[in-house]
């Protein structure tokens, strides 16, 4: 499976360095979720499937993954979800998929019975939230829905000095969504931190079992530098907008500047991860 796995992020515009750092990426989270084989899982967030085909992989030809996103199939680049998922499932994992666009879990008429699957997995995907409050919702609706719960997010606490451009498009694209919410095209619109992250689980009725730092960093090529272009773009619109106050707009191109300099001046990596694993 792993020619099949380095054929998808091909598909998905990896640079050849990128891609094997992501792959290990991805599998080093699934190995310590454990999915066993043949579970049935529910990814919420699932994006292009980067983590839903190394899950794929480690449940085997009798497991089954459904993957989840409430964005339409046209969002996305340089590949659209659309498009990744189906090369995903014209590839010889596509058995053990099912992808679920545009759908919102938080909506009553979306339900599952008690226990249907193993395990639920929200991987990279916290961030992309409107709210925490939305994420707690989300921990709270599939807690009857999974045995088990694999979590995972970026660390917002930098641990080297090239991790600071990928903090800081986030900070800038979650301050942009603040100011105009409206109108925003942010990818990033919420910082849950590490801690937060686990609160609002177990808040949720969640039991955290194992959790982790996994430095496995890769460089800013397709899998974030686009994070840094849209805190960029971002900040000059709403530095031209007139409904900017004056105090603000100064906040957001001293942002901005700081963000272009440091990017163009370091090798820029993503964050580490946080992760858990809990029941």
């Amino acid at each position: 499976m792993q020619y099949q796995l380095e054929a998808i992020f091909n598909f998905l515009k990896y640079a050849n360095a990128e891609k094997v750092l992501q792959l290990q990426h991805r599998t080093a989270l699934v190995n310590m979720w454990r999915p066993g084989i043949g579970a049935y899982i529910i990814e919420i967030g699932c994006g292009q499937g980067e983590t839903t085909v190394a899950l794929a992989v480690a449940i085997g030809a009798s497991g089954h993954v459904l993957a989840i996103d409430n964005s339409p199939a046209e969002y996305g680049r340089p590949v659209t979800l659309g498009e990744a998922h189906a090369y995903i499932k014209s590839s010889a994992l596509g058995d053990r998929i099912e992808f679920l666009l545009s759908t919102d879990l938080l909506d009553p008429q979306v339900d599952f019975p008690e226990h249907t699957f193993d395990l639920v997995v929200f991987s990279h995907s916290s961030w992309y939230m409107s709210s925490p409050q939305e994420l707690h919702r989300l921990f709270a609706r599939v807690r009857p829905w999974a045995r088990g719960l694999g979590y995972a997010e970026w660390d917002a606490r930098p641990r080297h000095l090239q991790q600071l451009p990928h903090l800081l498009a986030v900070l800038l694209q979650v301050h942009a969504h603040s100011i105009a919410p409206q109108t925003s095209t942010a990818n990033a619109r919420s910082l849950i931190l590490p801690d937060q992250g686990r609160l609002l689980a177990e808040k949720a009725g969640w039991s955290i079992i194992e959790e982790r730092i996994i430095d496995t960093s890769t460089p800013l090529g397709y899998g974030k530098i686009w994070e840094v272009q849209k805190a960029i773009e971002m900040a000059e619109a709403l530095i031209a907008s007139d409904a900017v106050a004056e105090d603000v707009r100064s906040l957001l191109v001293a942002e901005k500047q700081l963000l272009s300099q440091l990017s163009r001046e370091t090798r820029n990596l993503s964050l580490s991860t946080y992760a858990f694993l809990a029941e």
